[in-house]
């Protein structure tokens, strides 16, 4: 398996950091995403976003300790940029979820609100694309 944290740049709201997780199997991405959420089924995922579990006093949520999101989950024998692309658009929404509005309500064509999640998304896209080839340069773990 290999790992590496993609963020966001604090732009919006306040920064969040996400840990991403390169399976070599699909076997094994499923069996983690199932020990951290285990009355989920995971038997037709091939990438998984799992948000961090913090909420303030009033149940909404809230990045962790020094800002973390969560994990992202993808098996590499499948990564494409389509499954990519879902996944962080997950993270993109809990994270403006947890540092913009928990009950985001977008409306009607392009405003201020859809323009933060665009932003959030693009700061994530971004810097997963840095880390994957990062990651994927190195020697085999």
């Amino acid at each position: 398996m290999r790992a590496f944290r993609i963020a966001t740049t604090g732009r919006i709201g306040r920064r969040v950091w996400w840990m991403v997780r390169l399976y070599d199997d699909v076997a094994t991405l499923r069996a983690h995403a199932s020990n951290y959420d285990p009355a989920a089924d995971f038997s037709e995922c091939y990438g998984v976003c799992h948000h961090a579990r913090y909420h303030d006093d009033n149940g909404s949520l809230r990045p962790g300790p020094k800002g973390y999101g969560g994990v992202i989950r993808y098996s590499l024998p499948h990564l494409t940029g389509e499954i990519a692309a879902h996944e962080l658009a997950h993270a993109a929404l809990a994270t403006y979820r947890m540092v913009v509005a928990d009950n985001p309500r977008f409306g009607t064509g392009i405003g201020f609100r859809e323009e933060q999640l665009c932003y959030l998304f693009g700061e994530l896209y971004a810097s997963f694309e840095q880390g994957y080839h990062t990651e994927l340069s190195r020697r085999p773990a």
